[in-house]
């Protein structure tokens, strides 16, 4: 039984005494006094930033990029732009807002080169995530620093993180090994808000209504007592389903981050957060047959940021995550199950990180160590079949440098992954970005990807999962090459374009002689990625990304895809703020067995005016129109068609 899209995993609501006892003790002692890093993507004390940010002082890319924002998936070391090698975008809190986003892949469907399959396009449904033509288990997904992936099938499906808590998300494109380990397709990589730091709290409350009781309510606050900074959220999301078929998702989300100063420059920070979406995400009529799934995520992060000495800075760090999966079908008739499975897995891991930057070196080393222990255990609840646990410990040990050269940057990597279920794996990486002025960017990287084997397909329990385990499956493994430049010499406009190679090996391939999964062939990714941006003029600017990719596996013939993304946006704080969003996409019916039914582009329209502006209050109205041509664009309409136009309405106030 393959364990993707078509059949989810989420949880039964089954619930563990212990797990209650242990979430409620951490619970209460983040509450009460505990701050952690928020994990392995802490954002190192301040002085290491400001003196980051001094090495970017030149004007280079200001058009788009914020003159101290700084970029951390790429070496685990926030880094100015100048010294990013890898084709990596960037989206803010303030850019996720205007979206009026409901989930995370609403948020990643703006993204060049990443094309999302919604499976249907509904109200935060479920999703799958391809970068340059990638497969979804290619693509790895950060929270606070570990990995959010379901062990079943070591793939991320998004929509159970809550949109509001994301202060920057950055997507890295292509193999990203060397840093991240199992990354053969790229990395998404989610920073959460961080904890206040005034006596008199800020926040946000928001709320939004639309068709088929579709509704988002959430609240943050963020503020200091003393010492100890806090950040707090919750929020609810429901509809009643867009489409006759009457799909429908619900979600309660709670998260907090605590963050403790201490002298000697010492830091502690928590993170807590739990999740529970429940959703029907299909129904095939020539069956009867209802998709439905329940999701139940509970984590938490620990951890400590110092500086030691100068131009050091060490970050520690534990992570726990817990997720109960449940998916089930019934006959929507007569409610009778198909069939009901529920996934229950824990990872628990820790990390550790030395950045070393002295001043005037021209060096930002970073050094690093962590461990991970997944373990799963899946059930056949109609039978009351338990399958035997399965686990594993993986262990890693990573070490690069950003080298500069005046207005070279040099960025060596190198990662050793010890694996239980897939042959130790030796990731290298060799990145350079060389300035053309204070208006170019040349930006190139070489590196080694893999995507690790996954535990259930090689030691599982062949009665659960219904193939022949192959104890022989490999890793799959790549090499990706890019190439690209960002440039603002055409003046008010910038431009970013990469070209792109993935060369992958020891391709999983699906043999239904034997029933198993084999390790099979070649394959190669090619394209080109282009984004172009205005600045403002007279209050509008206009966004334009698309990506093009060929894919080559041995003989067969060769499969395109190629999607287009426009965002125009007017901001006008004294009237009006209005974003119109237009995505195109088309998969070839090769890949996946996807098929386009429709060549329409899908609109968005999303509108925002303040309406109270008075000390310390504000309050504007929003208003999103969804899909306003009735577009089409389904991939399998039979299952997962799209919703049709319509139309919610908020209120968000600031405090």
């Amino acid at each position: 039984m393959r364990r993707d899209k078509n059949r989810p995993r989420q949880n039964s609501g089954l619930k563990h005494p212990s797990r209650c006892a242990q979430r409620f003790c951490l619970s209460l002692c983040a509450y009460t006094m505990l701050a952690a890093p928020p994990m392995a993507m802490a954002t190192p004390p301040e002085e290491l930033t400001d003196r980051l940010a001094a090495q970017n002082a030149e004007p280079l890319l200001e058009l788009y990029f914020d003159e101290e924002q700084l970029v951390e998936v790429a070496t685990r070391a926030p880094k100015p732009v100048s010294q990013i090698a890898e084709n990596v975008t960037i989206i803010t809190a303030k850019e996720i807002e205007a979206m009026n986003a409901h989930s995370v892949t609403e948020v990643l469907d703006r993204v060049a080169g990443i094309f999302v399959n919604f499976d249907g396009r509904d109200y935060a449904g479920p999703s799958s995530l391809y970068i340059h033509g990638s497969d979804y288990e290619h693509v790895l997904v950060l929270v606070d620093g570990f990995r959010w992936t379901y062990i079943n099938g070591d793939f991320s499906e998004v929509n159970s993180i809550p949109v509001g808590i994301i202060q920057r998300l950055e997507v890295i494109k292509g193999a990203a090994s060397s840093t991240w380990g199992s990354a053969l397709g790229g990395v998404i990589n989610i920073i959460t808000k961080e904890a206040g730091s005034t006596p008199v709290p800020t926040g946000t409350i928001s709320g939004s209504y639309g068709k088929a009781e579709s509704h988002t309510y959430s609240g943050e606050a963020a503020g200091r007592l003393g010492p100890l900074g806090y950040y707090l959220y919750a929020d609810r999301r429901h509809s009643d389903g867009l489409t006759d078929d009457a799909r429908y998702f619900t979600d309660q989300a709670l998260y907090s981050k605590f963050s403790l100063a201490l002298p000697a420059t010492i830091r502690l920070n928590c993170t807590v957060g739990s999740t529970t979406p429940e959703y029907k995400y299909g129904y095939d009529s020539a069956y009867d047959l209802a998709l439905l799934a329940d999701e139940d995520d509970f984590f938490y992060t620990l951890g400590l940021d110092a500086k030691p000495a100068s131009g050091l800075n060490l970050n520690v760090s534990l992570f726990n995550f817990e997720n109960q999966f449940r998916t089930f079908g019934r006959e929507e008739s007569s409610g009778d199950l198909w069939w009901d499975e529920t996934n229950d897995a824990q990872t628990r891991g820790g990390s550790a990180r030395l950045v070393w930057n002295p001043a005037d070196s021209g060096h930002t080393v970073v050094v690093g160590a962590e461990f991970e222990r997944r373990e799963n255990d899946d059930s056949e609840n109609l039978g009351g079949y338990q399958a035997p646990t399965i686990s594993e410990n993986n262990n890693a040990y990573y070490l690069n440098d950003t080298i500069l050269l005046g207005k070279l940057s040099l960025v060596p990597g190198l990662r050793y992954d010890q694996l239980d279920y897939s042959d130790d794996q030796l990731s290298p990486s060799l990145g350079v970005t060389y300035g053309l002025g204070d208006a170019t960017l040349l930006r190139g990287t070489v590196s080694r990807g893999f995507r690790k084997t996954n535990m259930s397909r090689k030691f599982g329990d062949p009665e659960f999962y219904y193939f022949t385990l192959n104890p022989e499956l490999e890793a799959e493994t790549v090499i990706t090459y890019q190439a690209g430049l960002e440039t603002t010499l055409v003046p008010s406009v910038r431009l970013k374009a990469t070209l792109f190679r993935h060369e992958v090996k020891h391709l999983w391939h699906w043999d239904s002689d034997l029933v198993m999964y084999v390790n099979q062939g070649s394959a190669r990714r090619q394209g080109v990625e282009v984004e172009v941006r205005t600045a403002d003029w007279h209050d509008l600017s206009l966004g334009v990304n698309g990506t093009s990719v060929r894919i080559t596996q041995d003989d067969k013939s060769p499969i395109d895809l190629y999607n287009a993304k426009l965002t125009l946006n007017y901001d006008n704080p004294r009237f009006l703020r209005a974003q119109l969003f237009g995505r195109y996409i088309y998969w070839n019916e090769k890949f996946h067995n996807f098929e386009t039914v429709s060549n329409r582009i899908i609109w968005d329209l999303n509108l925002a005016r303040e309406i109270w502006n008075r000390a310390q209050l504000r309050a504007e109205l929003f208003s999103t129109g969804h899909n306003l041509t009735n577009s089409g664009q389904t991939y399998d309409k039979v299952v997962f068609d799209n919703a049709g136009r319509w139309v919610e309405a908020g209120l968000r106030v600031r405090f």
